[in-house]
Order: structure tokens, then C-alpha cells, then sequence
């Protein structure tokens, strides 16, 4: 299939890689010093647990036409610029099918505004690749396992084209899942990350010392917990359920996962490289959560607290 990943940030470069691994065209739409990376040199991958670096000669573009033809077009970028590229998307007369990969709170306004302004009607799904890492000079150095978790579907609960994007992931590394409810999904997921990136300024991007500090691990988990509480008194479902049994009912596991992981390189890798490169993103999730607060109107003590790390920061 002829497919387009537009970003090439650390998960649409990963993404890239495995959709080209598995046979189809694909070509990523890069600006700037990157576009003349991935053209001068190709798209190159640390993949950091496996411990190799793969090169991969790879199709770039620097614009996306109205009357450009792909089969599939994955958005893959930060939460700050997606409202940028969407006069580009809504104008193409071409493309039907677009898969907004990343962090969106207010997935609904989103695709209100792609089908405002598109010509022709188009199929948007939403979904969240589960991959970190940072870029650093020239390459992307990504970490991923054996199978990486790709959460994808409509926030209409049409399936239709759920056959479209198994056929997509076939042969990758990608396990994927389905949620009836994205928009939950996505709000949910919201509500674990920006605590996690709070108590991250809070050490000014040291999780080391996280790992090692007992209150601001608990207050990082009460602070999710609250978060879970919000989006359940707007009227969500928490997606998927089983997350919010790990808060609840397994909070010793929850604690023991959350201080391995700021205690690792996993960490820095999974959570604070992004969080202290991309405040701008953090900030706007934030801002956006905020307004599902005062929706909600539930006590959060504890997020409140670890809120003011971030307007420092």
C-alpha cells in the first residue's frame, strides 16, 4: 500500500520504519534540517534494546498537495502542531483514510475541524503508538520491544476500517488494539502522563531522583487517581479499565513499575527526553486537561501540586 507518515519526530521515524520493513511504499514528509537528513542520509534507527542501528534508504517529501494520492495517511505529531497541518490535510481531495497518531484530549474538536473544512469526506482515526526515545544528531535512537502496542479506531465506533489497518500492520511489530471508545482512550491515557511529566520537572529531568523519593512517587500516583476521577465525572469511561485496577487495587505493582522505570534509562528514554524537549506539548495537554477539571468539578489536591512544577518549569 502507498502510505504517507507525516512527522518524522522519534514515533513517526519508528512507524515509518516498520510500515516500510513490511513492503509497503512509504514516504515520510519531513521540513528544515530533517527533510535534508532523511534525504542526504536516509532514516536511521538506534533501536536501543535490540542494540543495532539500521539505515534504511526512505521516500521524503517536504509538502503535502491537494491532489496528492496514499492509500493511508499517518499524523504523527505533538499535540502544538496538529491544529497547524490540518488546512493542509482538510484541502487534500485525494486521501480518505487518516490515522492522527499521538496525545489528543480534545480528539473530538479535531475531527470536527478536519470535516469543517475538507472538501471531500474522510475517515479519521485516532491512535496512540506505544514507543519513546529522542532524536539526536541526525538519527533516532528508539525504544520499542519485540511488540509494540499501536491503539487505534474510530471515535464514531465505526469499524469498517478496521480490516484496512490490519491489513496495514500485518507484517510489523506492531500488536494492535482496538477501543470503542477512543476519545476515553485518549482522555484516560492524558490522565497517567501529565502527572508522570509533572514530578519530571519537578526533578528537572532527573527520574533518578524519583525513583528514590517515596512522597513524590505516592503523589504521582494519587495525582493519576484524581485524574482518573475527573474523566469519569465528565462522563468517560476509563480505557482501558485495567489501568485504573493497577491505581486502585494493585497501587503497590503501580509503585514498583513507576520507581523501575525512573530508576532506568527506559525512563529517560520513555518519558523525560520527550517531556523536558517538548514543554510546549506538555503545557498545551496540560491546559487542555485543565478544562476537563473545571468540568468535572472534583477535588484534585494532589494534581494541583504537582501542576505547579510544570508552571515553574
Amino acid at each position: 500500500m502507498k502510505i504517507l507518515v507525516y512527522g518524522a519526530g522519534v514515533i513517526g521515524s519508528y512507524l515509518a520504519y516498520e510500515l516500510n520493513k513490511a513492503g509497503h511504499d512509504v514516504t515520510i514528509l519531513a521540513r528544515g534540517t530533517r527533510y535534508q537528513e532523511l534525504k542526504e542520509k536516509g532514516l536511521i534507527i538506534r533501536h536501543y534494546v535490540q542494540i543495532k542501528t539500521i539505515v534504511t534508504p526512505i521516500k521524503v517529501v517536504d509538502d503535502f498537495g491537494e491532489n496528492d494520492y496514499y492509500d493511508a495517511v499517518f499524523v504523527a505529531m505533538q499535540r502544538t502542531q496538529i491544529d497547524s497541518v490540518i488546512p493542509s490535510l482538510s484541502l487534500n481531495k485525494k486521501c480518505k483514510l487518516y490515522v492522527l497518531v499521538g496525545n489528543n484530549p480534545t480528539a473530538n474538536e479535531t475531527y470536527e475541524k478536519i470535516q469543517e473544512n475538507s472538501i471531500v469526506r474522510k475517515a479519521v482515526l485516532f491512535a496512540f503508538q506505544e514507543s519513546g526515545g529522542r532524536r539526536e544528531n541526525g538519527k533516532v535512537i528508539s525504544i520499542h520491544f519485540s511488540k509494540t502496542s499501536f491503539y487505534v479506531d474510530a471515535l464514531n465506533g465505526d469499524t469498517s476500517y478496521r480490516p484496512v489497518i490490519k491489513n496495514i500492520f500485518a507484517s510489523t511489530n506492531f500488536k494492535l488494539y482496538h477501543s470503542s471508545n477512543m476519545d476515553a482512550w485518549l482522555k484516560s491515557h492524558v490522565a497517567v502522563i501529565v502527572p508522570i511529566v509533572y514530578v519530571t520537572y519537578w526533578a528537572k529531568g532527573d527520574l533518578k531522583k524519583v525513583a528514590k523519593n517515596r512522597e513524590m512517587l505516592n503523589l504521582t500516583i494519587d495525582a493519576i487517581a484524581e485524574g482518573y476521577e475527573v474523566v469519569k465525572a465528565c462522563g468517560y469511561t476509563i480505557e482501558p479499565q485495567k489501568d485504573e485496577d493497577y491505581v486502585k487495587t494493585k497501587r503497590r505493582q503501580f509503585y514498583w513499575m513507576l520507581k523501575i522505570m525512573a530508576a532506568t534509562p527506559f525512563g529517560r528514554l520513555a518519558a523525560s527526553d520527550h517531556a523536558i524537549s517538548a514543554i510546549g506539548e506538555m503545557n498545551c495537554l496540560s491546559n487542555e486537561f485543565d478544562k476537563l477539571k473545571k468540568r468535572a468539578a472534583v477535588s484534585t489536591p494532589n494534581w494541583d501540586r504537582l501542576e505547579q512544577y510544570l508552571i515553574k518549569a
